[in-house]
């Protein structure tokens, strides 16, 4: 007995013709999905760094000026005020000091930067920590 095969109905040929460029479209957008949770992952994490050393970096650059600009007032004073301007410097030194040391901590905290765990034979204790 050959069995004979059923002309395919409007609904089936409609279905089939909207099946192949609606799995398209969903390969499509799922293809732009994980290229834009990759970019978004990324701008995270260059975040995170950003707020790990270039905070501290910022408020050490913003002391330096400050300092800069107190010392040539002070050169450019001359005689007069001298004084005041010395007792202003001294103190910006001083808040320049903690800022860069401050700076100096971020840079050289081994958790912040993310660096391995020393392990002996270990690559990565080629070079000392600072």
């Amino acid at each position: 007995m050959r069995r004979r095969l059923r002309r395919p109905t409007i609904r089936g040929r409609i279905v089939t013709l909207t099946v192949v460029p609606v799995l398209a479209l969903m390969a499509l957008w799922s293809f732009a999905m994980v290229s834009v949770t990759g970019d978004l992952r990324a701008l995270i994490r260059v975040q995170g760094v950003y707020e790990s050393f270039g905070t501290p970096v910022d408020t050490a650059v913003g002391q330096i000026q400050i300092e800069r600009r107190i010392a040539a007032e002070y050169l450019g004073a001359g005689e007069k005020d001298g004084r005041a301007t010395v007792a202003a410097l001294t103190e910006q030194q001083r808040s320049t000091d903690r800022a860069v040391q401050a700076m100096r901590d971020a840079i050289g905290n081994r958790e912040r930067r993310g660096d391995p765990p020393a392990v002996s034979g270990s690559p990565w204790t080629r070079w000392p920590t600072p």
